[in-house]
Order: C-alpha cells, then structure tokens, then sequence
C-alpha cells in the first residue's frame, strides 16, 4: 500500500501547492479557504431557515403536510443535490495529469497508480455531498423521530448517491478506455452519462411531485437504506452506510479496471488542422482558441447539454421561468472560468511584449460574453418562448454579471491542465460567488423591483476591476 499512498499524497501536495501558487501564497489560499468554508456554513443555515420558515415542524405534526410525502420529496432533491456535486467533480477533474504521466514514467503498477490517484477523488465527492447536506438533513432530523439518526442516514444516502452517479460515469470511461477513444472523448461521454442521470432524476422528481406519486431517486433512497427508508431506525442508519461502503469499493474497483491512457498531450473532440487566425483581432483569435483548449471543449460541450436540459424543464413547467434564467446565465458564463488559466503557464510572452493587462482581459471577456450569448439564445430557443424586453433586460444584466464573477474566479485562482483537479477549485469559486450574488439579487427586489439591475452591475464592474488588478500583479511579477 506504500505505492498507492505515495501517489495519493503527492496528488494532494500537487493540488496544493498549485492552488497556492495560483492565488498568491499560502496566505491568500488560507483566506480563500475560509470564504469557501463560511459559504458553505451559510448554505447550511440559509438551506435550514428556508425549509424551517416554510415547512414549520408542527405544521407536520398537525398533519397538513404529509410526512412521508415531504421526506420522499427531501430525499429526492439531496439525492439530485449530490448527483449534481458528482458531475461537478467528474467535469473538473479529468484522468490525464501530470502525476498520472509520472507514474507511468516511473512505471508503477496500474493498481497502486489508480488507487492513488481515487482517494483525493473520492475524498473530493464525500466531502462536498456531505457538507452541502447538512442543513436539509439537520431539518428532516428535527421533524422525523430520532432526529440524529435520520440525519446521518440521510446523509449516508446522499454520499451514496454521489458515488452511485460517479460509478456510473466512471463504468462509461471505462467503456471508452477499452475501445481506445481518445481522452477528452471518453471524458465528454463520462460526464454525459452522469448529467443524463442527473437531468432524469431531476425531471422525474418533479412530475411525481405533480402527479402525486413516490419519484425515483425516493426508491433509490430505500435501495439503499435496504427498504427500510430515512426514518430514523438504526437498521435504515447502518444499510445506508454499509452501501455507501459498498458503492465506495464498487468506484475504485472500475478506476483501477480502467487501461491507462496513451503517453502525450491530451487529445482534443475537434482537432483543429487550421492555426489560430493571425489577420482578425484578438477577439477572433480567444474565440478559437476556446474550441481548440481540451478542457474547454468538454465544459463548452457540457454546458450546452445543461442548458438545453434546462430550458425543457421550464418548457414543461418543472422549473420556474425565473430560476432556469438564472441558472442558465450561470452555466453560460462556464466557459469564462477558463480564460485566464488557458494562457496563464505563459504569461511571460505578455510580460516580454509589455501587454498591459487590460487589453487581455477584454478580449477574453468578450470572447466568453459570445459563447455566453449563444447559449443562452440555445435557452430561449428551447425554452420556445418570445420573452418580453424587461426580461431580457434583466438576464442580461445577470448574466454579464456572472460572466464578471466566472473570469475574476478563473484569474484568483487560473485552472492548469498538469493539475485537472484545480479546475473544480476554480469552478467551486465561481458558483458560490455567483449563487451569492444570484441570491442578494432576488432580496434586493423584494424591497425595490430593479435594485438587482444596480448590484449585478456593481458586481460586474467590481469583478473585472479586480480581475485587471490580479492579471496585473501577475505580470509584474518575475
């Protein structure tokens, strides 16, 4: 087992140590550090008030509301929260890396590699479905008997969801690896598979809620608390934890099946034979370059996909008109988390030339709003509805928002391919950053309609104002 720690520990050290050089120094990663772990607190709190304030416990006890029905319907929607956690860490964290290339050079077992490399992935998708759980689960213990087993059990089952959904990605690289698709190929049809789990739970969840039956991912829940439900039981608490067990071994059985991947640089879903274009501006070349960068043509892929999943869902009244706009401006501003990390490994070019920082970052900004704007057409047109002009308005403010918050979190703290794991650093960054923002929004227009017009515009120029700031820095800097 030495091998196999050895090259877990050196992927942790990695990580870290790329995370801290990206933003600055360990002092700056310890304080974005803490910023994450406090907005993970307040999700918890904000995600236990809400369900407190507007499903009262004793308005359970009264029977107004049926307990069974709202713990079915709670189930549903962590199993879908952690299914969705899952794909983030599947999007961001890619097979091909550096320490992989080392081990192989170092022509270490398959095995010891594999396992290795699963445990900070494994620890990565365990800790984040749990911690994004723990306010629902602290309510569902608080109107269900035996309060604190009900909560481990719940979120034993959503620890278990995640990894269920990642078994599930990872048996579809396994597929590709076997056929001999190239990386980036095999890593698209992975996230694909877990976001189709995701998007049918999700839709399933919904028209049960409608139809008034048990959905899906409430039977999956008895699977694997063994048909005995989230009832507070000990028998319910240990089947939960047994499967997540179960489901753990399962995940780094099919990683270690899975062939390693050919020596070389990551392959590309489109090779591009043409160079970058040299004649037009800089616009037209950051929007090449985005298509031909490896990781950003599974997020670009990616995102279409969620959008278009989205838009069906407020299509068919499963998802409010409202929260799939928002959503969707979130998804379409992905792409923008890329934009400085994709030439940050050679900043010294910009450095040796005296490119002042601003000229790179509107190119890079404007680049991103077009694919942002093209997704978000991609929305409306599935949407199938002519939104009004205050509408449109309104999602362009917000989406020029996160798109801001999308490119400053990608220059805090740039992406790097050697490291795949550090995008969902990046990536985590932005969509705290940006729900926060999402969610002042919506309580600034409970006071005034329109104040969320004035902070998305704040918010945007604050964002590229420090983005400037740090690109700056970063080229001053030998």
């Amino acid at each position: 087992m030495t091998p196999t720690f050895a090259i877990a520990r050196t992927t942790g050290l990695v990580l870290v140590r790329h995370i801290e050089q990206a933003v600055g120094g360990r002092a700056v990663a310890t304080v974005i550090a803490a910023i994450v772990g406090a907005a993970v607190v307040l999700y918890n709190v904000v995600a236990y008030d809400f369900l407190a304030r507007f499903l009262p416990a004793d308005a359970v006890e009264a029977s107004y509301i049926d307990a069974a029905q709202l713990v079915d319907a709670l189930s549903a929607a962590q199993v879908a929260s952690a299914g969705g956690i899952a794909v983030l860490v599947l999007i961001l964290a890619p097979g091909n890396s550096a320490v992989r290339i080392s081990a192989q050079v170092l022509s270490a077992r398959r095995v010891p590699a594999r396992l290795g490399e699963s445990i900070p992935f494994v620890v990565l998708i365990t800790t984040a479905s749990g911690a994004l759980t723990i306010g629902p689960s602290v309510y569902l213990g608080s109107i269900v008997g035996d309060g604190p087993f009900t909560a481990c059990a719940l979120l034993a089952t959503n620890v278990a969801s995640a990894l269920g959904i990642a078994i599930v990605a990872e048996s579809l690289r396994l597929i590709g690896t076997a056929v001999r698709l190239s990386s980036a190929a095999v890593q698209l049809i992975a996230v694909l598979g877990a976001v189709t789990v995701v998007g049918v739970t999700v839709y399933d969840s919904t028209s049960a809620a409608r139809e008034g039956r048990a959905p899906a991912a409430a039977i999956w829940s008895e699977v694997v608390t063994m048909r005995q439900g989230v009832d507070g039981s000990v028998v319910a608490l240990s089947a939960a934890v047994l499967s997540t067990a179960v489901l753990l071994v399962a995940l780094l059985v099919v990683r270690c099946a899975q062939r390693l991947e050919p020596l070389g640089h990551p392959h590309r879903l489109v090779t591009l034979r043409r160079c970058l274009p040299r004649g037009g501006a800089w616009l037209t070349r950051e929007i090449a370059m985005v298509v031909r960068q490896p990781i950003g043509q599974v997020s670009l892929a990616v995102s279409v996909v969620t959008v278009a999943l989205v838009g069906v869902a407020a299509r068919n009244g499963v998802m409010p008109l409202s929260v799939a706009l928002m959503t969707c401006a979130m998804l379409a501003a992905a792409p923008l988390e890329l934009s400085w990390g994709r030439v940050a490994t050679w900043s010294w070019v910009y450095r040796q030339h005296r490119t002042p920082a601003v000229r790179i970052v509107v190119p890079q900004v404007a680049a991103g709003m077009v694919w942002a704007v093209l997704l978000t057409c991609t929305a409306f047109g599935v949407i199938g509805t002519v939104p009004e002009p205050s509408v449109v308005v309104q999602h362009s403010l917000a989406l020029v928002a996160a798109a801001s918050v999308a490119y400053a979190a990608g220059c805090v703290a740039p992406a790097n391919a050697d490291v795949p794991a550090s995008v969902a650093v990046t990536s985590v960054l932005a969509i705290v950053c940006e729900t926060l923002v999402v969610w002042a929004g919506s309580r600034l227009d409970l006071l005034h309609l329109g104040l969320s017009g004035v902070l998305f515009g704040v918010v945007a120029v604050a964002s590229l104002g420090a983005a400037v700031a740090r690109i700056r820095s970063r080229l001053e800097s030998p």
